[in-house]
């Protein structure tokens, strides 16, 4: 889905360089107030000294860079905590990342590499294990004790490295705020999503990412991922995972090895509702999730949403917003039925539809696939939308790799197409019994038939997506 574009709020991934500055660590504590602090580990310092045995700092190796005369190893640091006592460890996905090799260490200075069980991309966790026994889990707070804004929280990690000698840093604050969602450009090349966070005063800085976020009890409630700084002002803020039931469950998904599957609509949303739509729809209430497009062949496309819908409920529940919609799915299951209710006209008109859409599965490969398709140059011609065929659409096709031709990517309703039975998602193969191999074979031999549509050899294959597994 396109990405939302925001000027409030510049939000990264709490994760760092190995190599942090010694000059910014020395600002940053030397920015706190010591009385402060003092009052902090008065009221809560035997919670910090019981959660501290139980979080560890990472030291994820992700590649090696041969020069002529060295070799660089680059590193992120990061951090974690004990899940279980058999040396199970809860991180952030994006700490490790695409790395070789995974130091972690515990608060007794031990040192162990450590394998990576499972992780996901999408929610950003993962599960490290390590050959180790009798270790002091992290409690998790229980779901009879909820959690609530204004209450009281420690962050603990390895904020800039500084935990890398066994001693994580505890940082206090509040919760600000529950069930936040961040901006879906946030490494959209990973196709990360941050839904139901905990955003909380407590200071998180690179290299917090994956720590624990504990209450005053010394539970934790949540997985330490991002931090944010108001574009305006020095206010900062940290935002954490919530350790929810359906989270843990997740998280014994991993820990058993499982995939995790997550749905996947087929839909690139607006932003917003502009004044164009809101004139064409005949709209007094602007709210709705406004699709751009639909892509060929998934879901949502073949149930009949197209370009211009503005979707305002998802089985019952009403759609405000793009993000709602989002936030809708991405707790969807996989196969799921889902009725879409949408507003669908022109010239200031328009009609209510209800729509049944089988959820498919979200791979990463199919998103970075069809945002290439969409990118790719095309030619409109006989009423039908010509793009180039790419490999993607081949594989999800099920078409042999050597598959020459054309995609039909769209197609008008009482077009000169119509008379040949076409529909998008057609490849065509030969104009008029001349070869077409590609989109320039294609615009030579439509010039040459500008005037009549000529005869069209084409093969008509449906997606595969069954077959795709979730990364």
């Amino acid at each position: 889905m396109s990405p939302k574009k925001t000027n409030i709020l510049i939000v990264i991934l709490a994760i760092c360089s190995i190599v942090a500055s010694v000059n910014y660590i020395q600002q940053f504590w030397a920015s706190s107030k010591a009385d402060d602090l003092t009052i902090w580990y008065d009221l809560y310092g035997n919670v910090v000294e019981q959660v501290s045995r139980s979080v560890v700092a990472i030291d994820a190796l992700q590649h090696a860079s041969v020069g002529k005369n060295y070799i660089r190893r680059d590193s992120n640091c990061g951090s974690g905590f004990i899940f279980d006592s058999g040396g199970y460890i809860i991180t952030n996905e994006h700490v490790i990342h695409n790395t070789q090799r995974i130091r972690i260490t515990l608060a007794d200075k031990r040192q162990y590499i450590a394998e990576v069980v499972a992780a996901d991309r999408r929610t950003d966790i993962a599960v490290l294990k390590i050959d180790a026994e009798d270790l002091d889990a992290l409690s998790i707070n229980p779901p009879e004790r909820p959690i609530s804004a204004g209450q009281v929280v420690i962050a603990m990690g390895n904020p800039l490295g500084t935990g890398s000698d066994g001693k994580p840093v505890a940082t206090f604050g509040h919760i600000n705020r529950l069930g936040q969602t961040l901006s879906t450009e946030i490494d959209p090349a990973n196709d990360r999503y941050y839904d139901n966070l905990i955003q909380t005063s407590a200071i998180t800085l690179p290299g917090s990412s994956g720590g624990p976020l504990v209450n005053e009890l010394g539970y934790a409630i949540g997985i330490i991922t991002a931090m944010t700084k108001a574009s305006s002002s020095d206010q900062q803020f940290g935002f954490a995972i919530t350790l929810n039931q359906e989270i843990l469950d997740k998280i014994d998904q991993l820990r058993n090895r499982q995939v995790l599957n997550h749905a996947f609509l087929g839909l690139e949303l607006a932003p917003s509702v502009d004044q164009e739509t809101q004139e064409r729809l005949g709209l007094t209430e602007i709210s709705g999730a406004l699709v751009e497009s639909a892509i060929l062949g998934f879901p949502a496309y073949d149930a009949g949403v197209r370009p211009g819908d503005l979707i305002r409920a998802a089985n019952g529940q009403r759609i405000y917003s793009r993000e709602d919609l989002i936030a809708y799915i991405n707790h969807c299951k996989l196969h799921e039925l889902v009725q879409l209710e949408l507003l669908r006209g022109s010239d200031g008109r328009s009609r209510k539809l209800t729509l049944s859409v089988k959820l498919t599965g979200r791979d990463i490969k199919d998103i970075h696939g069809f945002q290439q398709e969409a990118a790719a140059i095309s030619i409109i011609v006989w009423g039908m939308k010509i793009k180039p065929l790419t490999n993607w659409r081949k594989n999800i096709m099920n078409l042999d790799p050597d598959q020459n031709g054309v995609l039909v990517y769209a197609l008008a309703p009482d077009s000169p197409a119509d008379d040949f039975n076409i529909e998008a998602g057609a490849i065509i193969t030969e104009i008029d019994g001349n070869t077409v191999d590609d989109l320039n074979d294609f615009i030579k031999l439509a010039q040459k038939y500008q005037d009549d549509m000529p005869n069209i050899k084409f093969l008509q294959p449906r997606p595969t997506l069954d077959s795709i597994e979730d990364l």
